[in-house]
């Protein structure tokens, strides 16, 4: 099921506009709602009030993808490789792909990406974020490209969103060079983290590939 989101305002009783969306298919007491955050680096994210969980760390979005999925991640493996299988589970809002495809073009390494996400977020949402100063034509493109198909981004980037659960993908062993795994948290999402998961994953590398979270 895809989920749609409506739009309230100012949620803040210290007159302080947020932008609030909630899960419109629900009934109200069922409602996810979901409101754009300011992080430490200037950079926006989201949290979702229903888990307690924000979409990227408050330290700084764009500080910590860069950190943890571009220097950690790509570039270590590319390193070794000019052309990487990544697979990101909880694609969120798409900011760790953007970053990817943006690193491609520098790095000049060819890029199949996957992203899984079991509960897509609208495009009014996203591209309310801040994300879209970074590079607006690649932030767009994926955002518009279709679900279950693979698009061509740039010319070293091609895409295939899921909208699936890890649990539920078929990957097959020693596809997969590179693993973002962006999945919230242990304490609001246990079943994400049970060693069932890992083990399935795991098989999925290619030999010295990486996982990162």
């Amino acid at each position: 099921m895809r989920w749609k989101f409506g739009f309230l305002t100012n949620m803040n009783s210290k007159n302080q506009t947020h932008n609030v969306y909630y899960n419109a298919l629900e009934p109200f007491h069922f409602m996810t709602l979901i409101k754009k955050i300011t992080t430490a680096d200037g950079s926006s994210s989201l949290y979702r009030e229903d888990i307690d969980e924000t979409y990227h760390s408050r330290h700084g979005a764009v500080k910590e993808a860069l950190h943890v999925f571009i220097e950690i991640g790509l570039k270590k493996v590319a390193q070794e490789k000019k052309e990487i299988t990544i697979l990101e589970v909880g694609f969120g809002t798409g900011l760790n792909c953007l970053l990817t495809a943006i690193e491609a073009e520098k790095l000049d390494v060819k890029i199949n990406y996957f992203g899984l996400e079991t509960i897509p977020l609208e495009q009014d949402l996203v591209m309310d974020l801040t994300y879209s100063k970074i590079n607006s034509d690649i932030f767009q493109k994926i955002h518009l490209a279709t679900w279950e198909e693979e698009v061509n981004i740039t010319r070293n980037f091609a895409l295939t969103k899921w909208n699936t659960k890890v649990q539920d993908l078929e990957v097959n062993n020693q596809s997969v060079d590179l693993i973002y795994y962006d999945a919230f948290g242990p304490r609001a999402q246990p079943e994400m983290w049970t060693p069932a998961i890992f083990e399935r994953l795991q098989k999925s590398l290619t030999p010295g590939g990486v996982f990162v979270t």
